[in-house]
């Protein structure tokens, strides 16, 4: 066996891993940061807005289709507006800005932002009292209810009447949800204060 070989080898590899540690390092933060709790819970709501705003589309093609053909036509059915030729027409009759649609994507990310980092701060102030750490799921809770809100709206207006329902339900149920969290936390703070005495 050559000793001299698998001691360059060795070598060799050592000054390769020396070398590329900032980038390794580098990688597994960001794939910490990008897989995290945080991260996550903000592709799903970047992922509700986009739907929104596809809804939002169809809607108003199907406003225009009404405008255009009555609210009776077979031609303003909800399949109608869904077209690309069609909300193509509605784009280029300015029923569809994309001046608009940016400035409701940017304002609805800034919100959630803004709301997020407030959600957290508060949050790490009531860990160091003792309480538990309830906001940002609360904020969460009602920012992606409220789109998915928005989103069934929008179908009722393209004319999928059925979305209607469905968006009275869980207008209800969201203040359900955010008294569910909110006694979440009382709870857990009442047991906490239990295990104190």
């Amino acid at each position: 066996m050559d000793f001299g070989f698998v001691v360059k080898s060795l070598s060799t590899s050592v000054k390769t891993v020396a070398e590329l540690w900032p980038v390794k390092t580098f990688i597994v933060f960001a794939s910490a940061v990008l897989t995290s709790m945080h991260a996550i819970a903000f592709y799903v709501f970047c992922a509700l807005i986009i739907l929104d705003l596809f809804t939002k589309i169809i809607s108003l093609s199907q406003q225009r289709l009404v405008d255009i053909y009555g609210a009776d036509s077979d031609k303003t059915h909800f399949f109608e507006a869904i077209r690309l030729k069609n909300i193509s027409a509605a784009r280029r009759d300015h029923y569809i800005r994309s001046s608009i649609m940016k400035h409701r994507f940017s304002g609805k990310i800034f919100l959630y932002i803004t709301l997020t980092l407030s959600g957290v701060c508060v949050d790490y102030f009531a860990v160091n009292l003792g309480y538990a750490p309830t906001l940002t799921y609360l904020i969460w809770m009602y920012l992606a209810a409220t789109e998915l809100c928005s989103i069934l709206e929008n179908l009722q207006d393209a004319g999928y009447e059925e979305a209607g329902t469905l968006h009275h339900l869980i207008k209800d149920k969201v203040k359900y949800v955010a008294l569910a969290v909110g006694a979440g936390s009382v709870l857990s703070n009442d047991d906490k204060k239990e295990e104190n005495e």
